[in-house]
């Protein structure tokens, strides 16, 4: 399953088999489009909390913003200007930029696959779970670009008609950054459930 190079992803885009809103040309990369940071954020503002995931009360603020000083060791959520849709054939991988790793900018926290066929229905944003690795402030910018995103082919069928029981992602549609729904998809499981499976 290669890589796409630009040439290809362009083509795609121009097929509308991809689509990349708004896409701007000074974004390509070889093998890549860069993402851009959009001025919204979730801000986890309860310090010594217990975060339970099958929990939907997870108390987070929501704010918009020009310039944004992430502390140190600190997560964030945030999201991309662009929306995406990405056909069944075509999974996406985010990766960080080497100019912001090297300040200790992480956008992702091991999180980077796009499903294919994400925001079919409805073009979508991706939430960026961004994280301060420095032990310095580092100022983000809204609209500054963040993130590479790569496309790889994935084997040839018809995701979306032949695995209906197989869920494609609970934030497809989203316009802003979304916290997790890991409860939507999981019910919390009795010790020793289906150990033997």
């Amino acid at each position: 399953m290669p890589i796409l190079q630009i040439e290809t992803i362009h083509r795609f885009i121009q097929d509308g088999q991809l689509r990349i809103f708004p896409f701007e040309h000074k974004y390509k990369r070889p093998s890549s489009v860069l993402l851009r940071l959009s001025n919204q954020i979730l801000c986890f503002n309860q310090p010594n909390k217990i975060i339970d995931p099958f929990s939907e009360n997870i108390v987070q603020e929501k704010k918009e913003f020009t310039d944004f000083l992430l502390p140190p060791r600190t997560l964030i959520l945030g999201s991309t200007i662009e929306q995406l849709s990405l056909p069944s054939s075509i999974a996406g991988i985010l990766c960080n930029m080497s100019h912001l790793a090297r300040l200790g900018l992480d956008i992702h926290g091991g999180s980077f696959l796009v499903s294919p066929g994400f925001g079919q229905e409805k073009a979508s944003s991706l939430t960026l779970e961004i994280y301060n690795r420095n032990q310095n402030h580092i100022k983000l910018h809204a609209g500054m670009p963040i993130c590479h995103i790569l496309f790889i082919e994935t084997d040839q069928y018809n995701f979306l008609e032949n695995t209906q029981s197989v869920p494609i992602s609970l934030y497809t549609g989203q316009q802003e950054p979304l916290s997790s729904k890991y409860y939507k998809e999981f019910q919390l499981p009795t010790y020793y459930e289906n150990l033997s499976d």
